[in-house]
């Protein structure tokens, strides 16, 4: 089989895609994986590509891709619940043993394995270390770093790329028409999308296919204006009150992060006197405030969003980025 066609659905990562398909050709694969990527960046579809290589079967690999293999059992947290229990490996463990239907082995796919407890991690390991039928194992997660280094061993990491926005605009371009149409009809809407998307192809088609994408970028860049307000004018109590209603979805949190950074941006260069486009929009505004904060504050702001930024993408506990956010702030003023 030519491994590489079965990745032609898979934009851009080159090196991984074809570190696989020599693992593949030498029947090498690993019984586990750890796929790292941020949500929307093709860890599933990775998954899926990859196993379709181990399916001779077209009708087998037709049900795989349709999700209609009885022998892919997706595991994730409860609806509503955030964590992943030892409950769930439970069940896998209960699974594990019995004769696969239609193909050789059993697959386990685990969404968000971030979110695993440690009694989970724990009980998961018997599993990666002697799963007592052929079974492959895959983790998709945010940052692998968040999982156990015992867990970790065991799982070698396929790290999903991260787009610019200049490459995510290509693709858009080259195969979306809604993109082509909010690149001419609204610009700066279209720029806005490319930086919030996080550097994932599936994010940004996700912003795109939203009702009304330039109404979720307005109301976006309305709350950053709101937030940079207050620090503006040291409202040190609405601050407070503002970053502790900011989102509580990883995804979103790291919107706004993006966001305040392209209006702090806009306000290094409104400071400066420089002749700009801005990323942010709001220009009469960002003037404003460029000229209540100090350059030198400006880029502490922004190294502040920057170390941020790092902690939700590597999975760090979200009210203590809020707080770190609010006491950063404060901090840069004084």
């Amino acid at each position: 089989m030519e491994f590489a066609s079965l990745f032609r659905d898979i934009y851009g990562n080159e090196q991984l895609i074809a570190t696989l398909c020599a693992d593949l050709s030498a029947d090498r694969l690993s019984h586990a994986y750890l796929i790292e990527g941020a949500p929307g960046s093709g860890r599933e579809m990775l998954c899926r590509t990859l196993l379709s290589g181990l399916i001779p079967d077209p009708q087998n690999r037709k049900k795989l891709a349709e999700g209609n293999c009885p022998d892919l059992h997706t595991v994730e947290a409860d609806k509503g619940k955030r964590f992943i229990g030892i409950d769930k490996i439970r069940a896998m463990r209960q699974i594990a043993p019995i004769r696969p239907n239609d193909l050789d082995f059993h697959v386990f796919l685990i969404r968000d394995a971030h979110n695993l407890t440690v009694q989970a991690q724990n009980a998961l390991l018997k599993l990666l270390e002697e799963p007592p039928a052929p079974a492959y194992f895959f983790l998709l997660c945010d940052s692998a770093s968040s999982l156990l280094a015992t867990v970790r061993s065991r799982a070698p990491v396929l790290r999903m790329q991260s787009f610019s926005p200049d490459a995510l605009r290509i693709y858009l371009l080259e195969h979306s028409p809604e993109a082509i149409r909010l690149s001419k009809s609204d610009p700066a809407a279209f720029d806005a999308l490319l930086h919030l998307a996080g550097g994932t192809i599936g994010g940004a088609l996700k912003l795109l296919s939203e009702q009304s994408g330039k109404g979720k970028a307005d109301e976006l860049s309305a709350t950053v204006l709101q937030f940079w307000t207050a620090v503006a004018h040291q409202q040190v109590k609405d601050l407070y009150l503002l970053t502790s209603s900011l989102p509580s979805e990883r995804e979103k949190m790291g919107q706004f992060l993006s966001e305040a950074r392209l209006a702090l941006r806009d306000m290094a260069a409104a400071r400066q006197g420089a002749v700009y486009e801005s990323l942010f929009g709001y220009k009469d505004e960002i003037a404003v405030l460029a000229r209540q904060l100090p350059l030198k504050r400006i880029l502490l702001l922004d190294t502040l969003l920057v170390t941020l930024t790092r902690d939700v993408l590597a999975s760090a506990n979200l009210n203590n980025v809020r707080i770190a956010l609010a006491d950063g702030c404060r901090k840069a003023l004084s």
